[in-house]
């Protein structure tokens, strides 16, 4: 996953606050980063965590367009 302007901009966050977020992150193990040059890609540390947070995703957007519509 990339961390950019336009992610960091759909937080509503300031980038700082998202930097010391992804630093509790790291430091929690749940995420991990690696660096390339300027940039720094995340990705999660446990499968399940993934599965669980798509099929949370799959979730939210039936809810959003069954009921929000």
């Amino acid at each position: 996953m990339e961390i950019n302007d336009k992610t960091i901009e759909n937080t509503e966050l300031s980038q700082p606050l998202v930097s010391f977020h992804l630093k509790g992150l790291r430091e929690a193990n749940i995420i991990s980063s690696q660096r390339e040059g300027t940039f720094v890609y995340y990705s999660l540390n446990n499968s399940k965590l993934v599965r669980d947070l798509m099929l949370f995703n799959k979730h939210l957007d039936y809810f959003e367009s069954k009921c929000l519509s």
